[in-house]
This record gives C-alpha cells, structure tokens and sequence, in this order.
C-alpha cells in the first residue's frame, strides 16, 4: 500500500477514536477497535516510510 495513505488513516483512525472516546466513553469497546486499527495504519505507513 501507499506509505501516505497508511499514514493519513492511521492518524485518522486515532484521532476519530479519540474524539469518540470523548464524546462517548460508554462506547469504548468499539472505540478501541477502531482505535487499534488506526495504530496498525500508522506503524505500516511508518514503516513504509523508513523502506
């Protein structure tokens, strides 16, 4: 996949889990889902990156 395009998802993905966590703390089990997948975005573009 494209380097920048996992890097915007991932920072998109944290920080719409984020806001969600904020928003709505009682829905935090599918907060931290999306949450973990933006991580998983963000290191692939990250290490995308670095290669």
């Amino acid at each position: 996949m494209n380097g920048k395009l996992d890097l915007l998802l991932g920072i998109a993905g944290v920080l719409m889990a984020l806001i969600m966590l904020i928003l709505s703390p009682d829905l935090w089990g599918g907060t931290l889902i999306i949450f973990l997948m933006g991580l998983v975005f963000l290191i692939c573009g990250i290490r995308n990156k670095i290669e």
